[in-house]
C-alpha cells in the first residue's frame, strides 16, 4: 500500500514537472511589434509637425503656398513657393532629412499654405569689369550678354593683387549709395582702376535653402 502511495506520488510530481517544461512559450508576432513602430514612429512625426520655434538669426522667415515639389534625388527636394502678395514664386532647396516631415509628409503639402524659414547664401557671381568702355580681364574677357546684369560705381578694396588660392572681396558703389560685393581674383589690371567707376558685369547664385517647414492650420 505504502508503495502504492509512493509510486502515484512520483508520477504526480513527474507530470507536474514535465508540463513545466514543456509549456509552450508565447509566440512573438514580429509584424505587430513592427506595426506598432511605424505607429510610434509616425506619431512622432505628427507631434514634431506641431512643434513650434522662433526663427534663429540666421533664418528669414515666410508664409507662402507650396506650389511645387520635385524629387532632386533623395533625401534633396526642389521646393517652389508662391507669395500671392507679391506674386511672385521663388525656389528653394530642401533636404528632407534635415525636418520633422517625412518625404510622404512633405509630398501632401503641395498646393497648401506653410510657414518657411530658410537661409540664403546667395552671392554676385562676377563675369566682367569695364572702365570707359573696354574690358580689365583682357582675352580672358567672356562675351557679354544681355542676361547679365550691371552696376556702375565706384570700385574699392583692390588694393593689391590676390596673393593666395582664395579670391578676394572687392566693392562697387553706385551714385545712389548702393552696394555690391563681388568674389574676385585681383590682377593688376583691376589694381589699376581701385577707386575710379567701372562698371561691372554679373549674375546671382541663388542658394536658398529650407531649415523649418510647418502647414498652416488655416
Amino acid at each position: 500500500m505504502k508503495k502504492a502511495i509512493l509510486f502515484l506520488a512520483i508520477a504526480v510530481f513527474s507530470l507536474h514537472l514535465f508540463s513545466c517544461k514543456t509549456e509552450p512559450k508565447k509566440a512573438v508576432d514580429t509584424k505587430t511589434e513592427q506595426e506598432v513602430v511605424v505607429e510610434e514612429k509616425e506619431e512622432l512625426v505628427e507631434e514634431n509637425q506641431h512643434a513650434d520655434r522662433e526663427p534663429t538669426d540666421d533664418e528669414i522667415s515666410e508664409y507662402g503656398i507650396i506650389k511645387n515639389i520635385e524629387d532632386a534625388q533623395y533625401p534633396m527636394f526642389i521646393l517652389t513657393v508662391e507669395f500671392p502678395e507679391r506674386q511672385t514664386k521663388v525656389d528653394f532647396n530642401l533636404n528632407v532629412e534635415t525636418i520633422s516631415q517625412t518625404a510622404a509628409h512633405l509630398v501632401s503639402l503641395q498646393g497648401k499654405y506653410a510657414t518657411i524659414y530658410y537661409t540664403d547664401t546667395s552671392e554676385n557671381i562676377l563675369m566682367d569689369i569695364y572702365f570707359n568702355g573696354n574690358t580689365l580681364y583682357g582675352e580672358d574677357a567672356p562675351a557679354v550678354n544681355d542676361s547679365y546684369k550691371n552696376i556702375t560705381g565706384v570700385l574699392s578694396g583692390a588694393e593689391k593683387e590676390t596673393a593666395g588660392d582664395l579670391p578676394s572681396t572687392v566693392y562697387i558703389t553706385a551714385a545712389n549709395g548702393e552696394k555690391m560685393a563681388f568674389k574676385e581674383f585681383i590682377t593688376t589690371e583691376i589694381v589699376a582702376k581701385n577707386e575710379k567707376t567701372v562698371t561691372a558685369y554679373y549674375y546671382m547664385n541663388y542658394n536658398q535653402t529650407i531649415t523649418y517647414l510647418k502647414k498652416s492650420e488655416d
